[in-house]
């Protein structure tokens, strides 16, 4: 089963060498979606990414991919064929 942090590398698209630049960048889209996924309403959720991505909508792309990779992944590991959930 792959590790959650390679499965938002490639989820990001930047799977092979990464610079530090992308590594901070995907620190940032990890650091902005593990505070979103504190909120339980989509609307107060929204208003966060929205704030601390400050207009840059490819970072808010990404943060709300990594958001959809985190739901994939519990989805996978939480299915009635594994015996959870």
């Amino acid at each position: 089963m792959r590790q959650p942090e390679s499965l938002i590398v490639s989820k990001l698209s930047l799977e092979g060498s990464i610079s530090v630049n992308r590594q901070e960048r995907i620190r940032l889209v990890m650091e902005i979606g593990d505070a979103a996924a504190d909120y339980e309403m989509d609307q107060e959720r929204n208003a966060h990414i929205d704030q601390a991505c400050g207009g840059d909508e490819e970072l808010k792309q990404q943060v709300m991919e990594y958001l959809r990779a985190g739901e994939d992944l519990f989805n996978e590991t939480a299915s009635p064929e594994r015996g959870y959930g």
